[in-house]
C-alpha cells in the first residue's frame, strides 16, 4: 500500500517465524505477536500481545534479508515477504 512503509498486524495463534501477506491490504503483514517474556511492574513476568510485538519480528525478517542483499530495493522485500508467507484464506 505504501511505498516505504509495512503496515504490521498481529496474527493470532502464530509461531514466532508465521507471517502472512495481504498487499492489497493497509496492514499487509501479519506476523504473530504473542510474547510470554516481559516483566512487568514489581518484576513479574507476563504474556503480552499486539501488533507492537508483530512489527519487530517482521524488521527482524525484512533486517535479514537485506544483510544478504545489501541495496535491495523495496519491492524486493515485498516479493521476500510473498514467498515467506501462508497464503490466507479467500
Amino acid at each position: 500500500m505504501f511505498a516505504n512503509a509495512l503496515g504490521v498486524g498481529v496474527l493470532a495463534g502464530a509461531d514466532t517465524l508465521r507471517i502472512e501477506h495481504r498487499p492489497d491490504e493497509a496492514v499487509e503483514v501479519l506476523a504473530s505477536g504473542s510474547h510470554g517474556g516481559v516483566r512487568g511492574r514489581g518484576g513479574a513476568r507476563r504474556r503480552v500481545a499486539g501488533s507492537s510485538f508483530a512489527a519487530p519480528v517482521v524488521t527482524g525478517i525484512v533486517a535479514l534479508h537485506l544483510q544478504r542483499h545489501p541495496g535491495a530495493p523495496a519491492a524486493g522485500v515485498h516479493d521476500l515477504l510473498s514467498r515467506l508467507a501462508v497464503r490466507s484464506a479467500p
